[in-house]
């Protein structure tokens, strides 16, 4: 298993943290059936989805929705996101060990293209608020994921992060913003070329060096 040397360890949340699929999809189907569009949000839909940001997902839907699809996107991620109870989600077995255990000798942060909400909510469910040095979404300050590693990178001084992220879309994110990128293949998505690769995130901990 190839190492990595890592000042700090940066996390995406979807597919690499949790799997929150099956609670976002009963969520958003029944706040879109609010609005008059039943099944427009299936399981499959909600998959293309993850680690879109707000902007991402409303260019997704205008030609289903139309002039509507701001404010129902808007509401499903309000509502919906910051709903999610325990038992709708799926906290990766041995996460709390692995950032436990990594937190002890290494700078942790997590930065996502969710809302507040959402991040909020992961953190409360998962308990594992304690071990992030700091947390940045798309929420935080209306910047994409590139961006917000950026800002991380800059605000505490790190050197030598790594991103952990389960799509391309996280890879390019890392490339962009200067970083090294391990690919969580146990996620929702594939990766070009990434650094490293993880099959469960328990192998973090001897992937970090």
């Amino acid at each position: 298993m190839k190492k990595i040397e890592a000042d700090s360890v940066i996390f995406d949340l979807d597919g690499t943290m949790w799997d929150s699929l099956d609670g976002l999809t009963r969520a958003w189907d029944r706040i879109a059936g609010e609005h008059g569009y039943p099944g427009v949000f299936t399981f499959e839909a909600m998959k293309g989805l993850m680690g879109f940001t707000e902007k991402d997902i409303v260019d997704k839907y205008t030609e289903v929705f139309g002039e509507e699809t701001g404010p129902i996107v808007s509401d499903c991620l309000d509502r919906g996101d910051g709903s999610l109870e325990e038992d709708c989600v799926v906290i990766y077995e041995g996460l709390a060990e692995t950032l436990a255990e990594l937190s002890s000798r290494k700078s942790l942060f997590l930065v996502s293209n969710c809302k507040t909400s959402y991040m909020d909510r992961f953190l409360d469910i998962s308990g594992c608020r304690k071990y992030f040095t700091s947390c940045v979404c798309e929420g935080t300050y209306g910047m994409p994921k590139a961006e917000n590693i950026m800002r991380i990178c800059s605000d505490f001084g790190l050197k030598t992060p790594v991103y952990v992220g389960d799509t391309i879309k996280d890879e390019k994110a890392s490339r962009k913003a200067g970083v090294q990128f391990i690919h969580a293949n146990y996620g929702f998505g594939t990766a070009e070329a990434p650094d490293a690769v993880i099959s469960c995130i328990t192998q973090l901990s001897d992937v970090v060096k």
